[in-house]
């Protein structure tokens, strides 16, 4: 068999040294190249090789040099998408369902300790999965938490003899400095992990948080868990002025999943200066029978910092007196005002 074998070697190797020093061999891409040139392309068709690359990368910037631009077009269904210039064309049709590569696209701010401690509710461990019911008792919409989980780790019951023991005094012995060693306690440490929860609370509401371990405990085995980080949308800011109760009733009354509905025959009203005046924010909204009257002209205009408005200090009286014909914007003065109809 061995012969047979050796025999089959010595009549192949000589065939195979033959096949790679035969120079008569034409290589591959020279036959595909001369089967190309006898296939003639349609007058329609580029065909781009090493023998026309140069011409056609020096056509290219040519068209791009005298501002030849690219057309796109997209068919009616979105499935397909068409380009072409001058010096190529190309047609794509794609069928994928596409979605946000942001899981949360509201950037989400971290609750102060305060907050964080209004966190509370059960926590059980179901099979490989923590499930933890958390009550939202602070202002934020809680989005996400991190919770600790500790898992105590006790030493086995049957080796516990060689653990703990009776204490006993060893007496010293004369002319001998040595002490026999002490067996200190073999507890286990104890594992600790960080896991990062996702999930939604509105304030003052419940909800559940769960996430999968990737491992399963003895049903015995002690554990301790605790919300350590969290994070949401903090609650809007609280008006700078005076909340008037009628704005009291307007947001107990009129809020709906999180949006002011206004009512009919009801306006939300805007103040009559940008920088010093109150809005519907503080004193709710207005009743339409309390509107007697439409702006009509702009009286007089003048361009003066913010600051000089919110007070009316005297460095604004100053520069009223100075600049009054220089800084009085005469393109706004005396014209009318015309509204636009909401669509």
């Amino acid at each position: 068999m061995v012969l047979l074998a050796a025999g089959m070697l010595v009549l192949a190797l000589p065939l195979r040294v033959r096949a790679q020093d035969d120079e008569n061999d034409t290589p591959l891409g020279d036959v595909a190249r001369t089967f190309r040139k006898k296939t003639a392309p349609s007058p329609d068709e580029v065909v781009i090789d090493n023998d026309n690359f140069s011409k056609v990368m020096q056509d290219a910037e040519s068209h791009r040099a005298t501002g030849s631009t690219m057309v796109f077009s997209l068919d009616p269904g979105g499935k397909s998408l068409h380009l072409s210039s001058s010096d190529v064309s190309c047609s794509l049709t794609f069928s994928a369902k596409t979605s946000s590569l942001l899981a949360d696209p509201i950037m989400l701010d971290e609750l102060p300790r305060s907050e964080l401690a209004k966190l509370d509710g059960p926590a059980t461990i179901d099979g490989d999965s923590l499930e933890v019911s958390v009550h939202n008792g602070s202002a934020w919409e809680l989005r996400e938490v991190v919770i600790g989980l500790t898992i105590v780790r006790n030493p086995d019951p049957d080796d516990a003899a060689s653990y703990t023991g009776k204490a006993r005094i060893v007496p010293a012995v004369a002319g001998v400095s040595s002490r026999p060693a002490q067996e200190s306690s073999k507890k286990l440490p104890d594992v600790t992990m960080l896991l990062r929860v996702k999930g939604s609370a509105a304030p003052s509401a419940t909800a559940l948080f769960r996430t999968q371990l990737n491992f399963a405990l003895f049903p015995d085995q002690e554990w301790h868990w605790a919300i350590v980080r969290a994070k949401g949308v903090p609650p809007p800011a609280p008006p700078s002025g005076p909340v008037y109760p009628r704005a009291v009733e307007m947001i107990e009354h009129n809020v709906v999943n999180g949006e002011l509905v206004v009512p009919p025959d009801s306006y939300f009203a805007m103040g009559d200066n940008r920088d010093n005046s109150l809005d519907s924010r503080y004193w709710g909204f207005v009743p339409r029978e309390n509107i007697i009257g439409k702006p009509l002209v702009i009286f007089w205009s003048y361009d003066a910092p913010t600051e000089d408005w919110v007070d009316y200090n005297a460095n604004h009286f100053i520069d009223l007196a100075k600049n009054f014909f220089v800084k009085t914007r005469w393109n706004r003065t005396l014209k009318l005002v015309r509204g636009y109809p909401v669509q």
